[in-house]
């Protein structure tokens, strides 16, 4: 399938180095996805992914994984720190 010029195409997640390192050139290609499963994929793996956990980035993640031993006292106020710390996260690292 050729692409036109204003299609792209995104590395889908994980990553299949099998494939990218196999001998059969003709089998050697990332499987690939729109730019929307791109950006979607990223997000998960920012949110899925706590704050000092990324070894070369210290910064990249998300501090909704200090919610999760929290005892919730105001639902409210544990709402609002999610919806915080998503965003302040995807605006950090997007």
């Amino acid at each position: 399938m050729a692409l036109t010029s204003m299609e792209t195409k995104f590395c889908k997640l994980p990553l299949d180095f099998e494939a990218l390192l196999s001998e059969d050139v003709e089998n050697s290609r990332l499987a690939s996805c729109s730019e929307i499963e791109s950006i979607d994929q990223f997000i998960e793996l920012l949110i899925s992914t706590a704050p000092g956990e990324h070894a070369f980035d210290k910064e990249f993640g998300c501090e909704i994984f200090f919610l999760d031993f929290e005892s919730i006292v105001s639902h409210t106020r544990w709402e609002g720190q999610f919806s915080e710390y998503i965003t302040k996260a995807i605006t950090r690292h997007e």
